[in-house]
């Protein structure tokens, strides 16, 4: 409706779609413990894949102000992709080195993932009812990310209820983009140092924790 209130434009439209998903996952993990009262070595492993898929089909017809088809519509297709897939292992060792009063933790993980996407769109020819591409709003890039870490703590008891736990964890991340529709490609990788600090206290059911942690989100 215009500024003097008269319909000068009127159109119909109507959006259908169809949606997929699926998702696996496995994991397998391994503890060993040491003759040593607190030694413990666990390995954690994992793997998992996914994807979605959608496809969207949006049709518009036009009419006159009395409701009459004015001859012209239009029907777009939009369909989406994803495809997923990654593993992580984790390994992590504690023991104790000075009785039971201070205690050594060590541990690493490594964690690979990759995601496959691409947008296809595309408009009806009337002439003979084929989709042909909308380049502007199509894509396809592959997206590939490697997380490693290194970590070493060391806890502290100075009397039953009271310890502290310091520590420093080392990551690197690595990423890399495949622009495929460009034609291009781009990755970076870089270290970040994560100290840690946690100063616990406990009486009876009261409990004070101070803590301190850096991390990557």
């Amino acid at each position: 409706i215009n500024r003097f209130a008269e319909l000068f434009r009127l159109s119909n439209r109507s959006v259908g779609s169809r949606n997929r998903n699926n998702n696996s996952n496995l994991n397998l993990n391994y503890t060993f413990r040491g003759q040593r009262p607190g030694e413990v070595l666990r390995v954690f492993t994992s793997y998992w894949s996914g994807g979605h898929s959608s496809d969207r089909r949006f049709y518009q017809q036009f009419f006159h102000p009395d409701y009459t088809p004015t001859g012209y519509d239009s029907t777009n297709q939009l369909i989406n992709s994803t495809e997923n897939t990654g593993y992580n292992v984790r390994i992590a060792y504690d023991r104790p080195i000075v009785r039971q009063k201070t205690f050594l933790s060590v541990g690493s993980y490594f964690t690979h993932s990759a995601s496959d996407l691409r947008v296809d769109a595309s408009y009806k020819n009337k002439l003979d009812g084929t989709f042909s591409p909308l380049d502007l709003q199509s894509n396809f890039f592959l997206f590939y990310q490697d997380i490693t870490n290194f970590r070493l703590s060391v806890k502290q008891v100075f009397q039953p209820g009271f310890s502290a736990t310091a520590g420093l964890s080392e990551e690197q991340t690595a990423i890399r983009f495949d622009l495929l529709k460009a034609g291009k490609d781009t990755a970076n990788r870089y270290w970040t140092l994560l100290p840690f600090f946690n100063l616990n206290k406990t009486w009876g059911d009261v409990n004070l924790s101070v803590s301190y942690r850096k991390s990557i989100r």
